[in-house]
């Protein structure tokens, strides 16, 4: 996660909710890891459709192991019944996408980010 915000995000991590996040998610989401890389989420209840939703907060990987990674987490959501898979990517990695897009994956919304202050 480090690596990831360091690159691409101009406020740094705050170690206190990264330990809170890390620990929901073990007792509450999905997660595998690489040597150097993971992919994690958390299901939800899509709010105005019958479906459970597995949502991916964040996938990075550096040792090539990523396309591993989203394989086993769109498994998880498979065996755990889930009726969709809904990932995140930031708008500048192409790679990414065209991962995603091979995979089955289509674009529904893009994110923007505005930093106030």
């Amino acid at each position: 996660g480090y690596e990831f915000n360091n690159k691409l995000f101009d406020v740094p991590l705050n170690d206190d909710k990264m330990r809170r996040q890390t620990k929901m998610l073990i007792e509450n989401g999905v997660g595998f890891r690489s040597e150097h890389g993971a992919i994690i989420g958390y299901y939800v209840d899509d709010p105005v459709r019958d479906s459970t939703v597995l949502v991916e907060m964040g996938w990075y990987c550096t040792d090539r192991q990523g396309i591993k990674l989203l394989n086993r987490f769109v498994q998880q959501a498979v065996e755990d019944g889930a009726d969709e898979v809904r990932m995140a990517t930031v708008e500048a990695n192409t790679a990414a996408k065209l991962i995603l897009e091979r995979k089955g994956f289509r674009q529904l919304e893009t994110s923007h980010s505005l930093r106030l202050g």
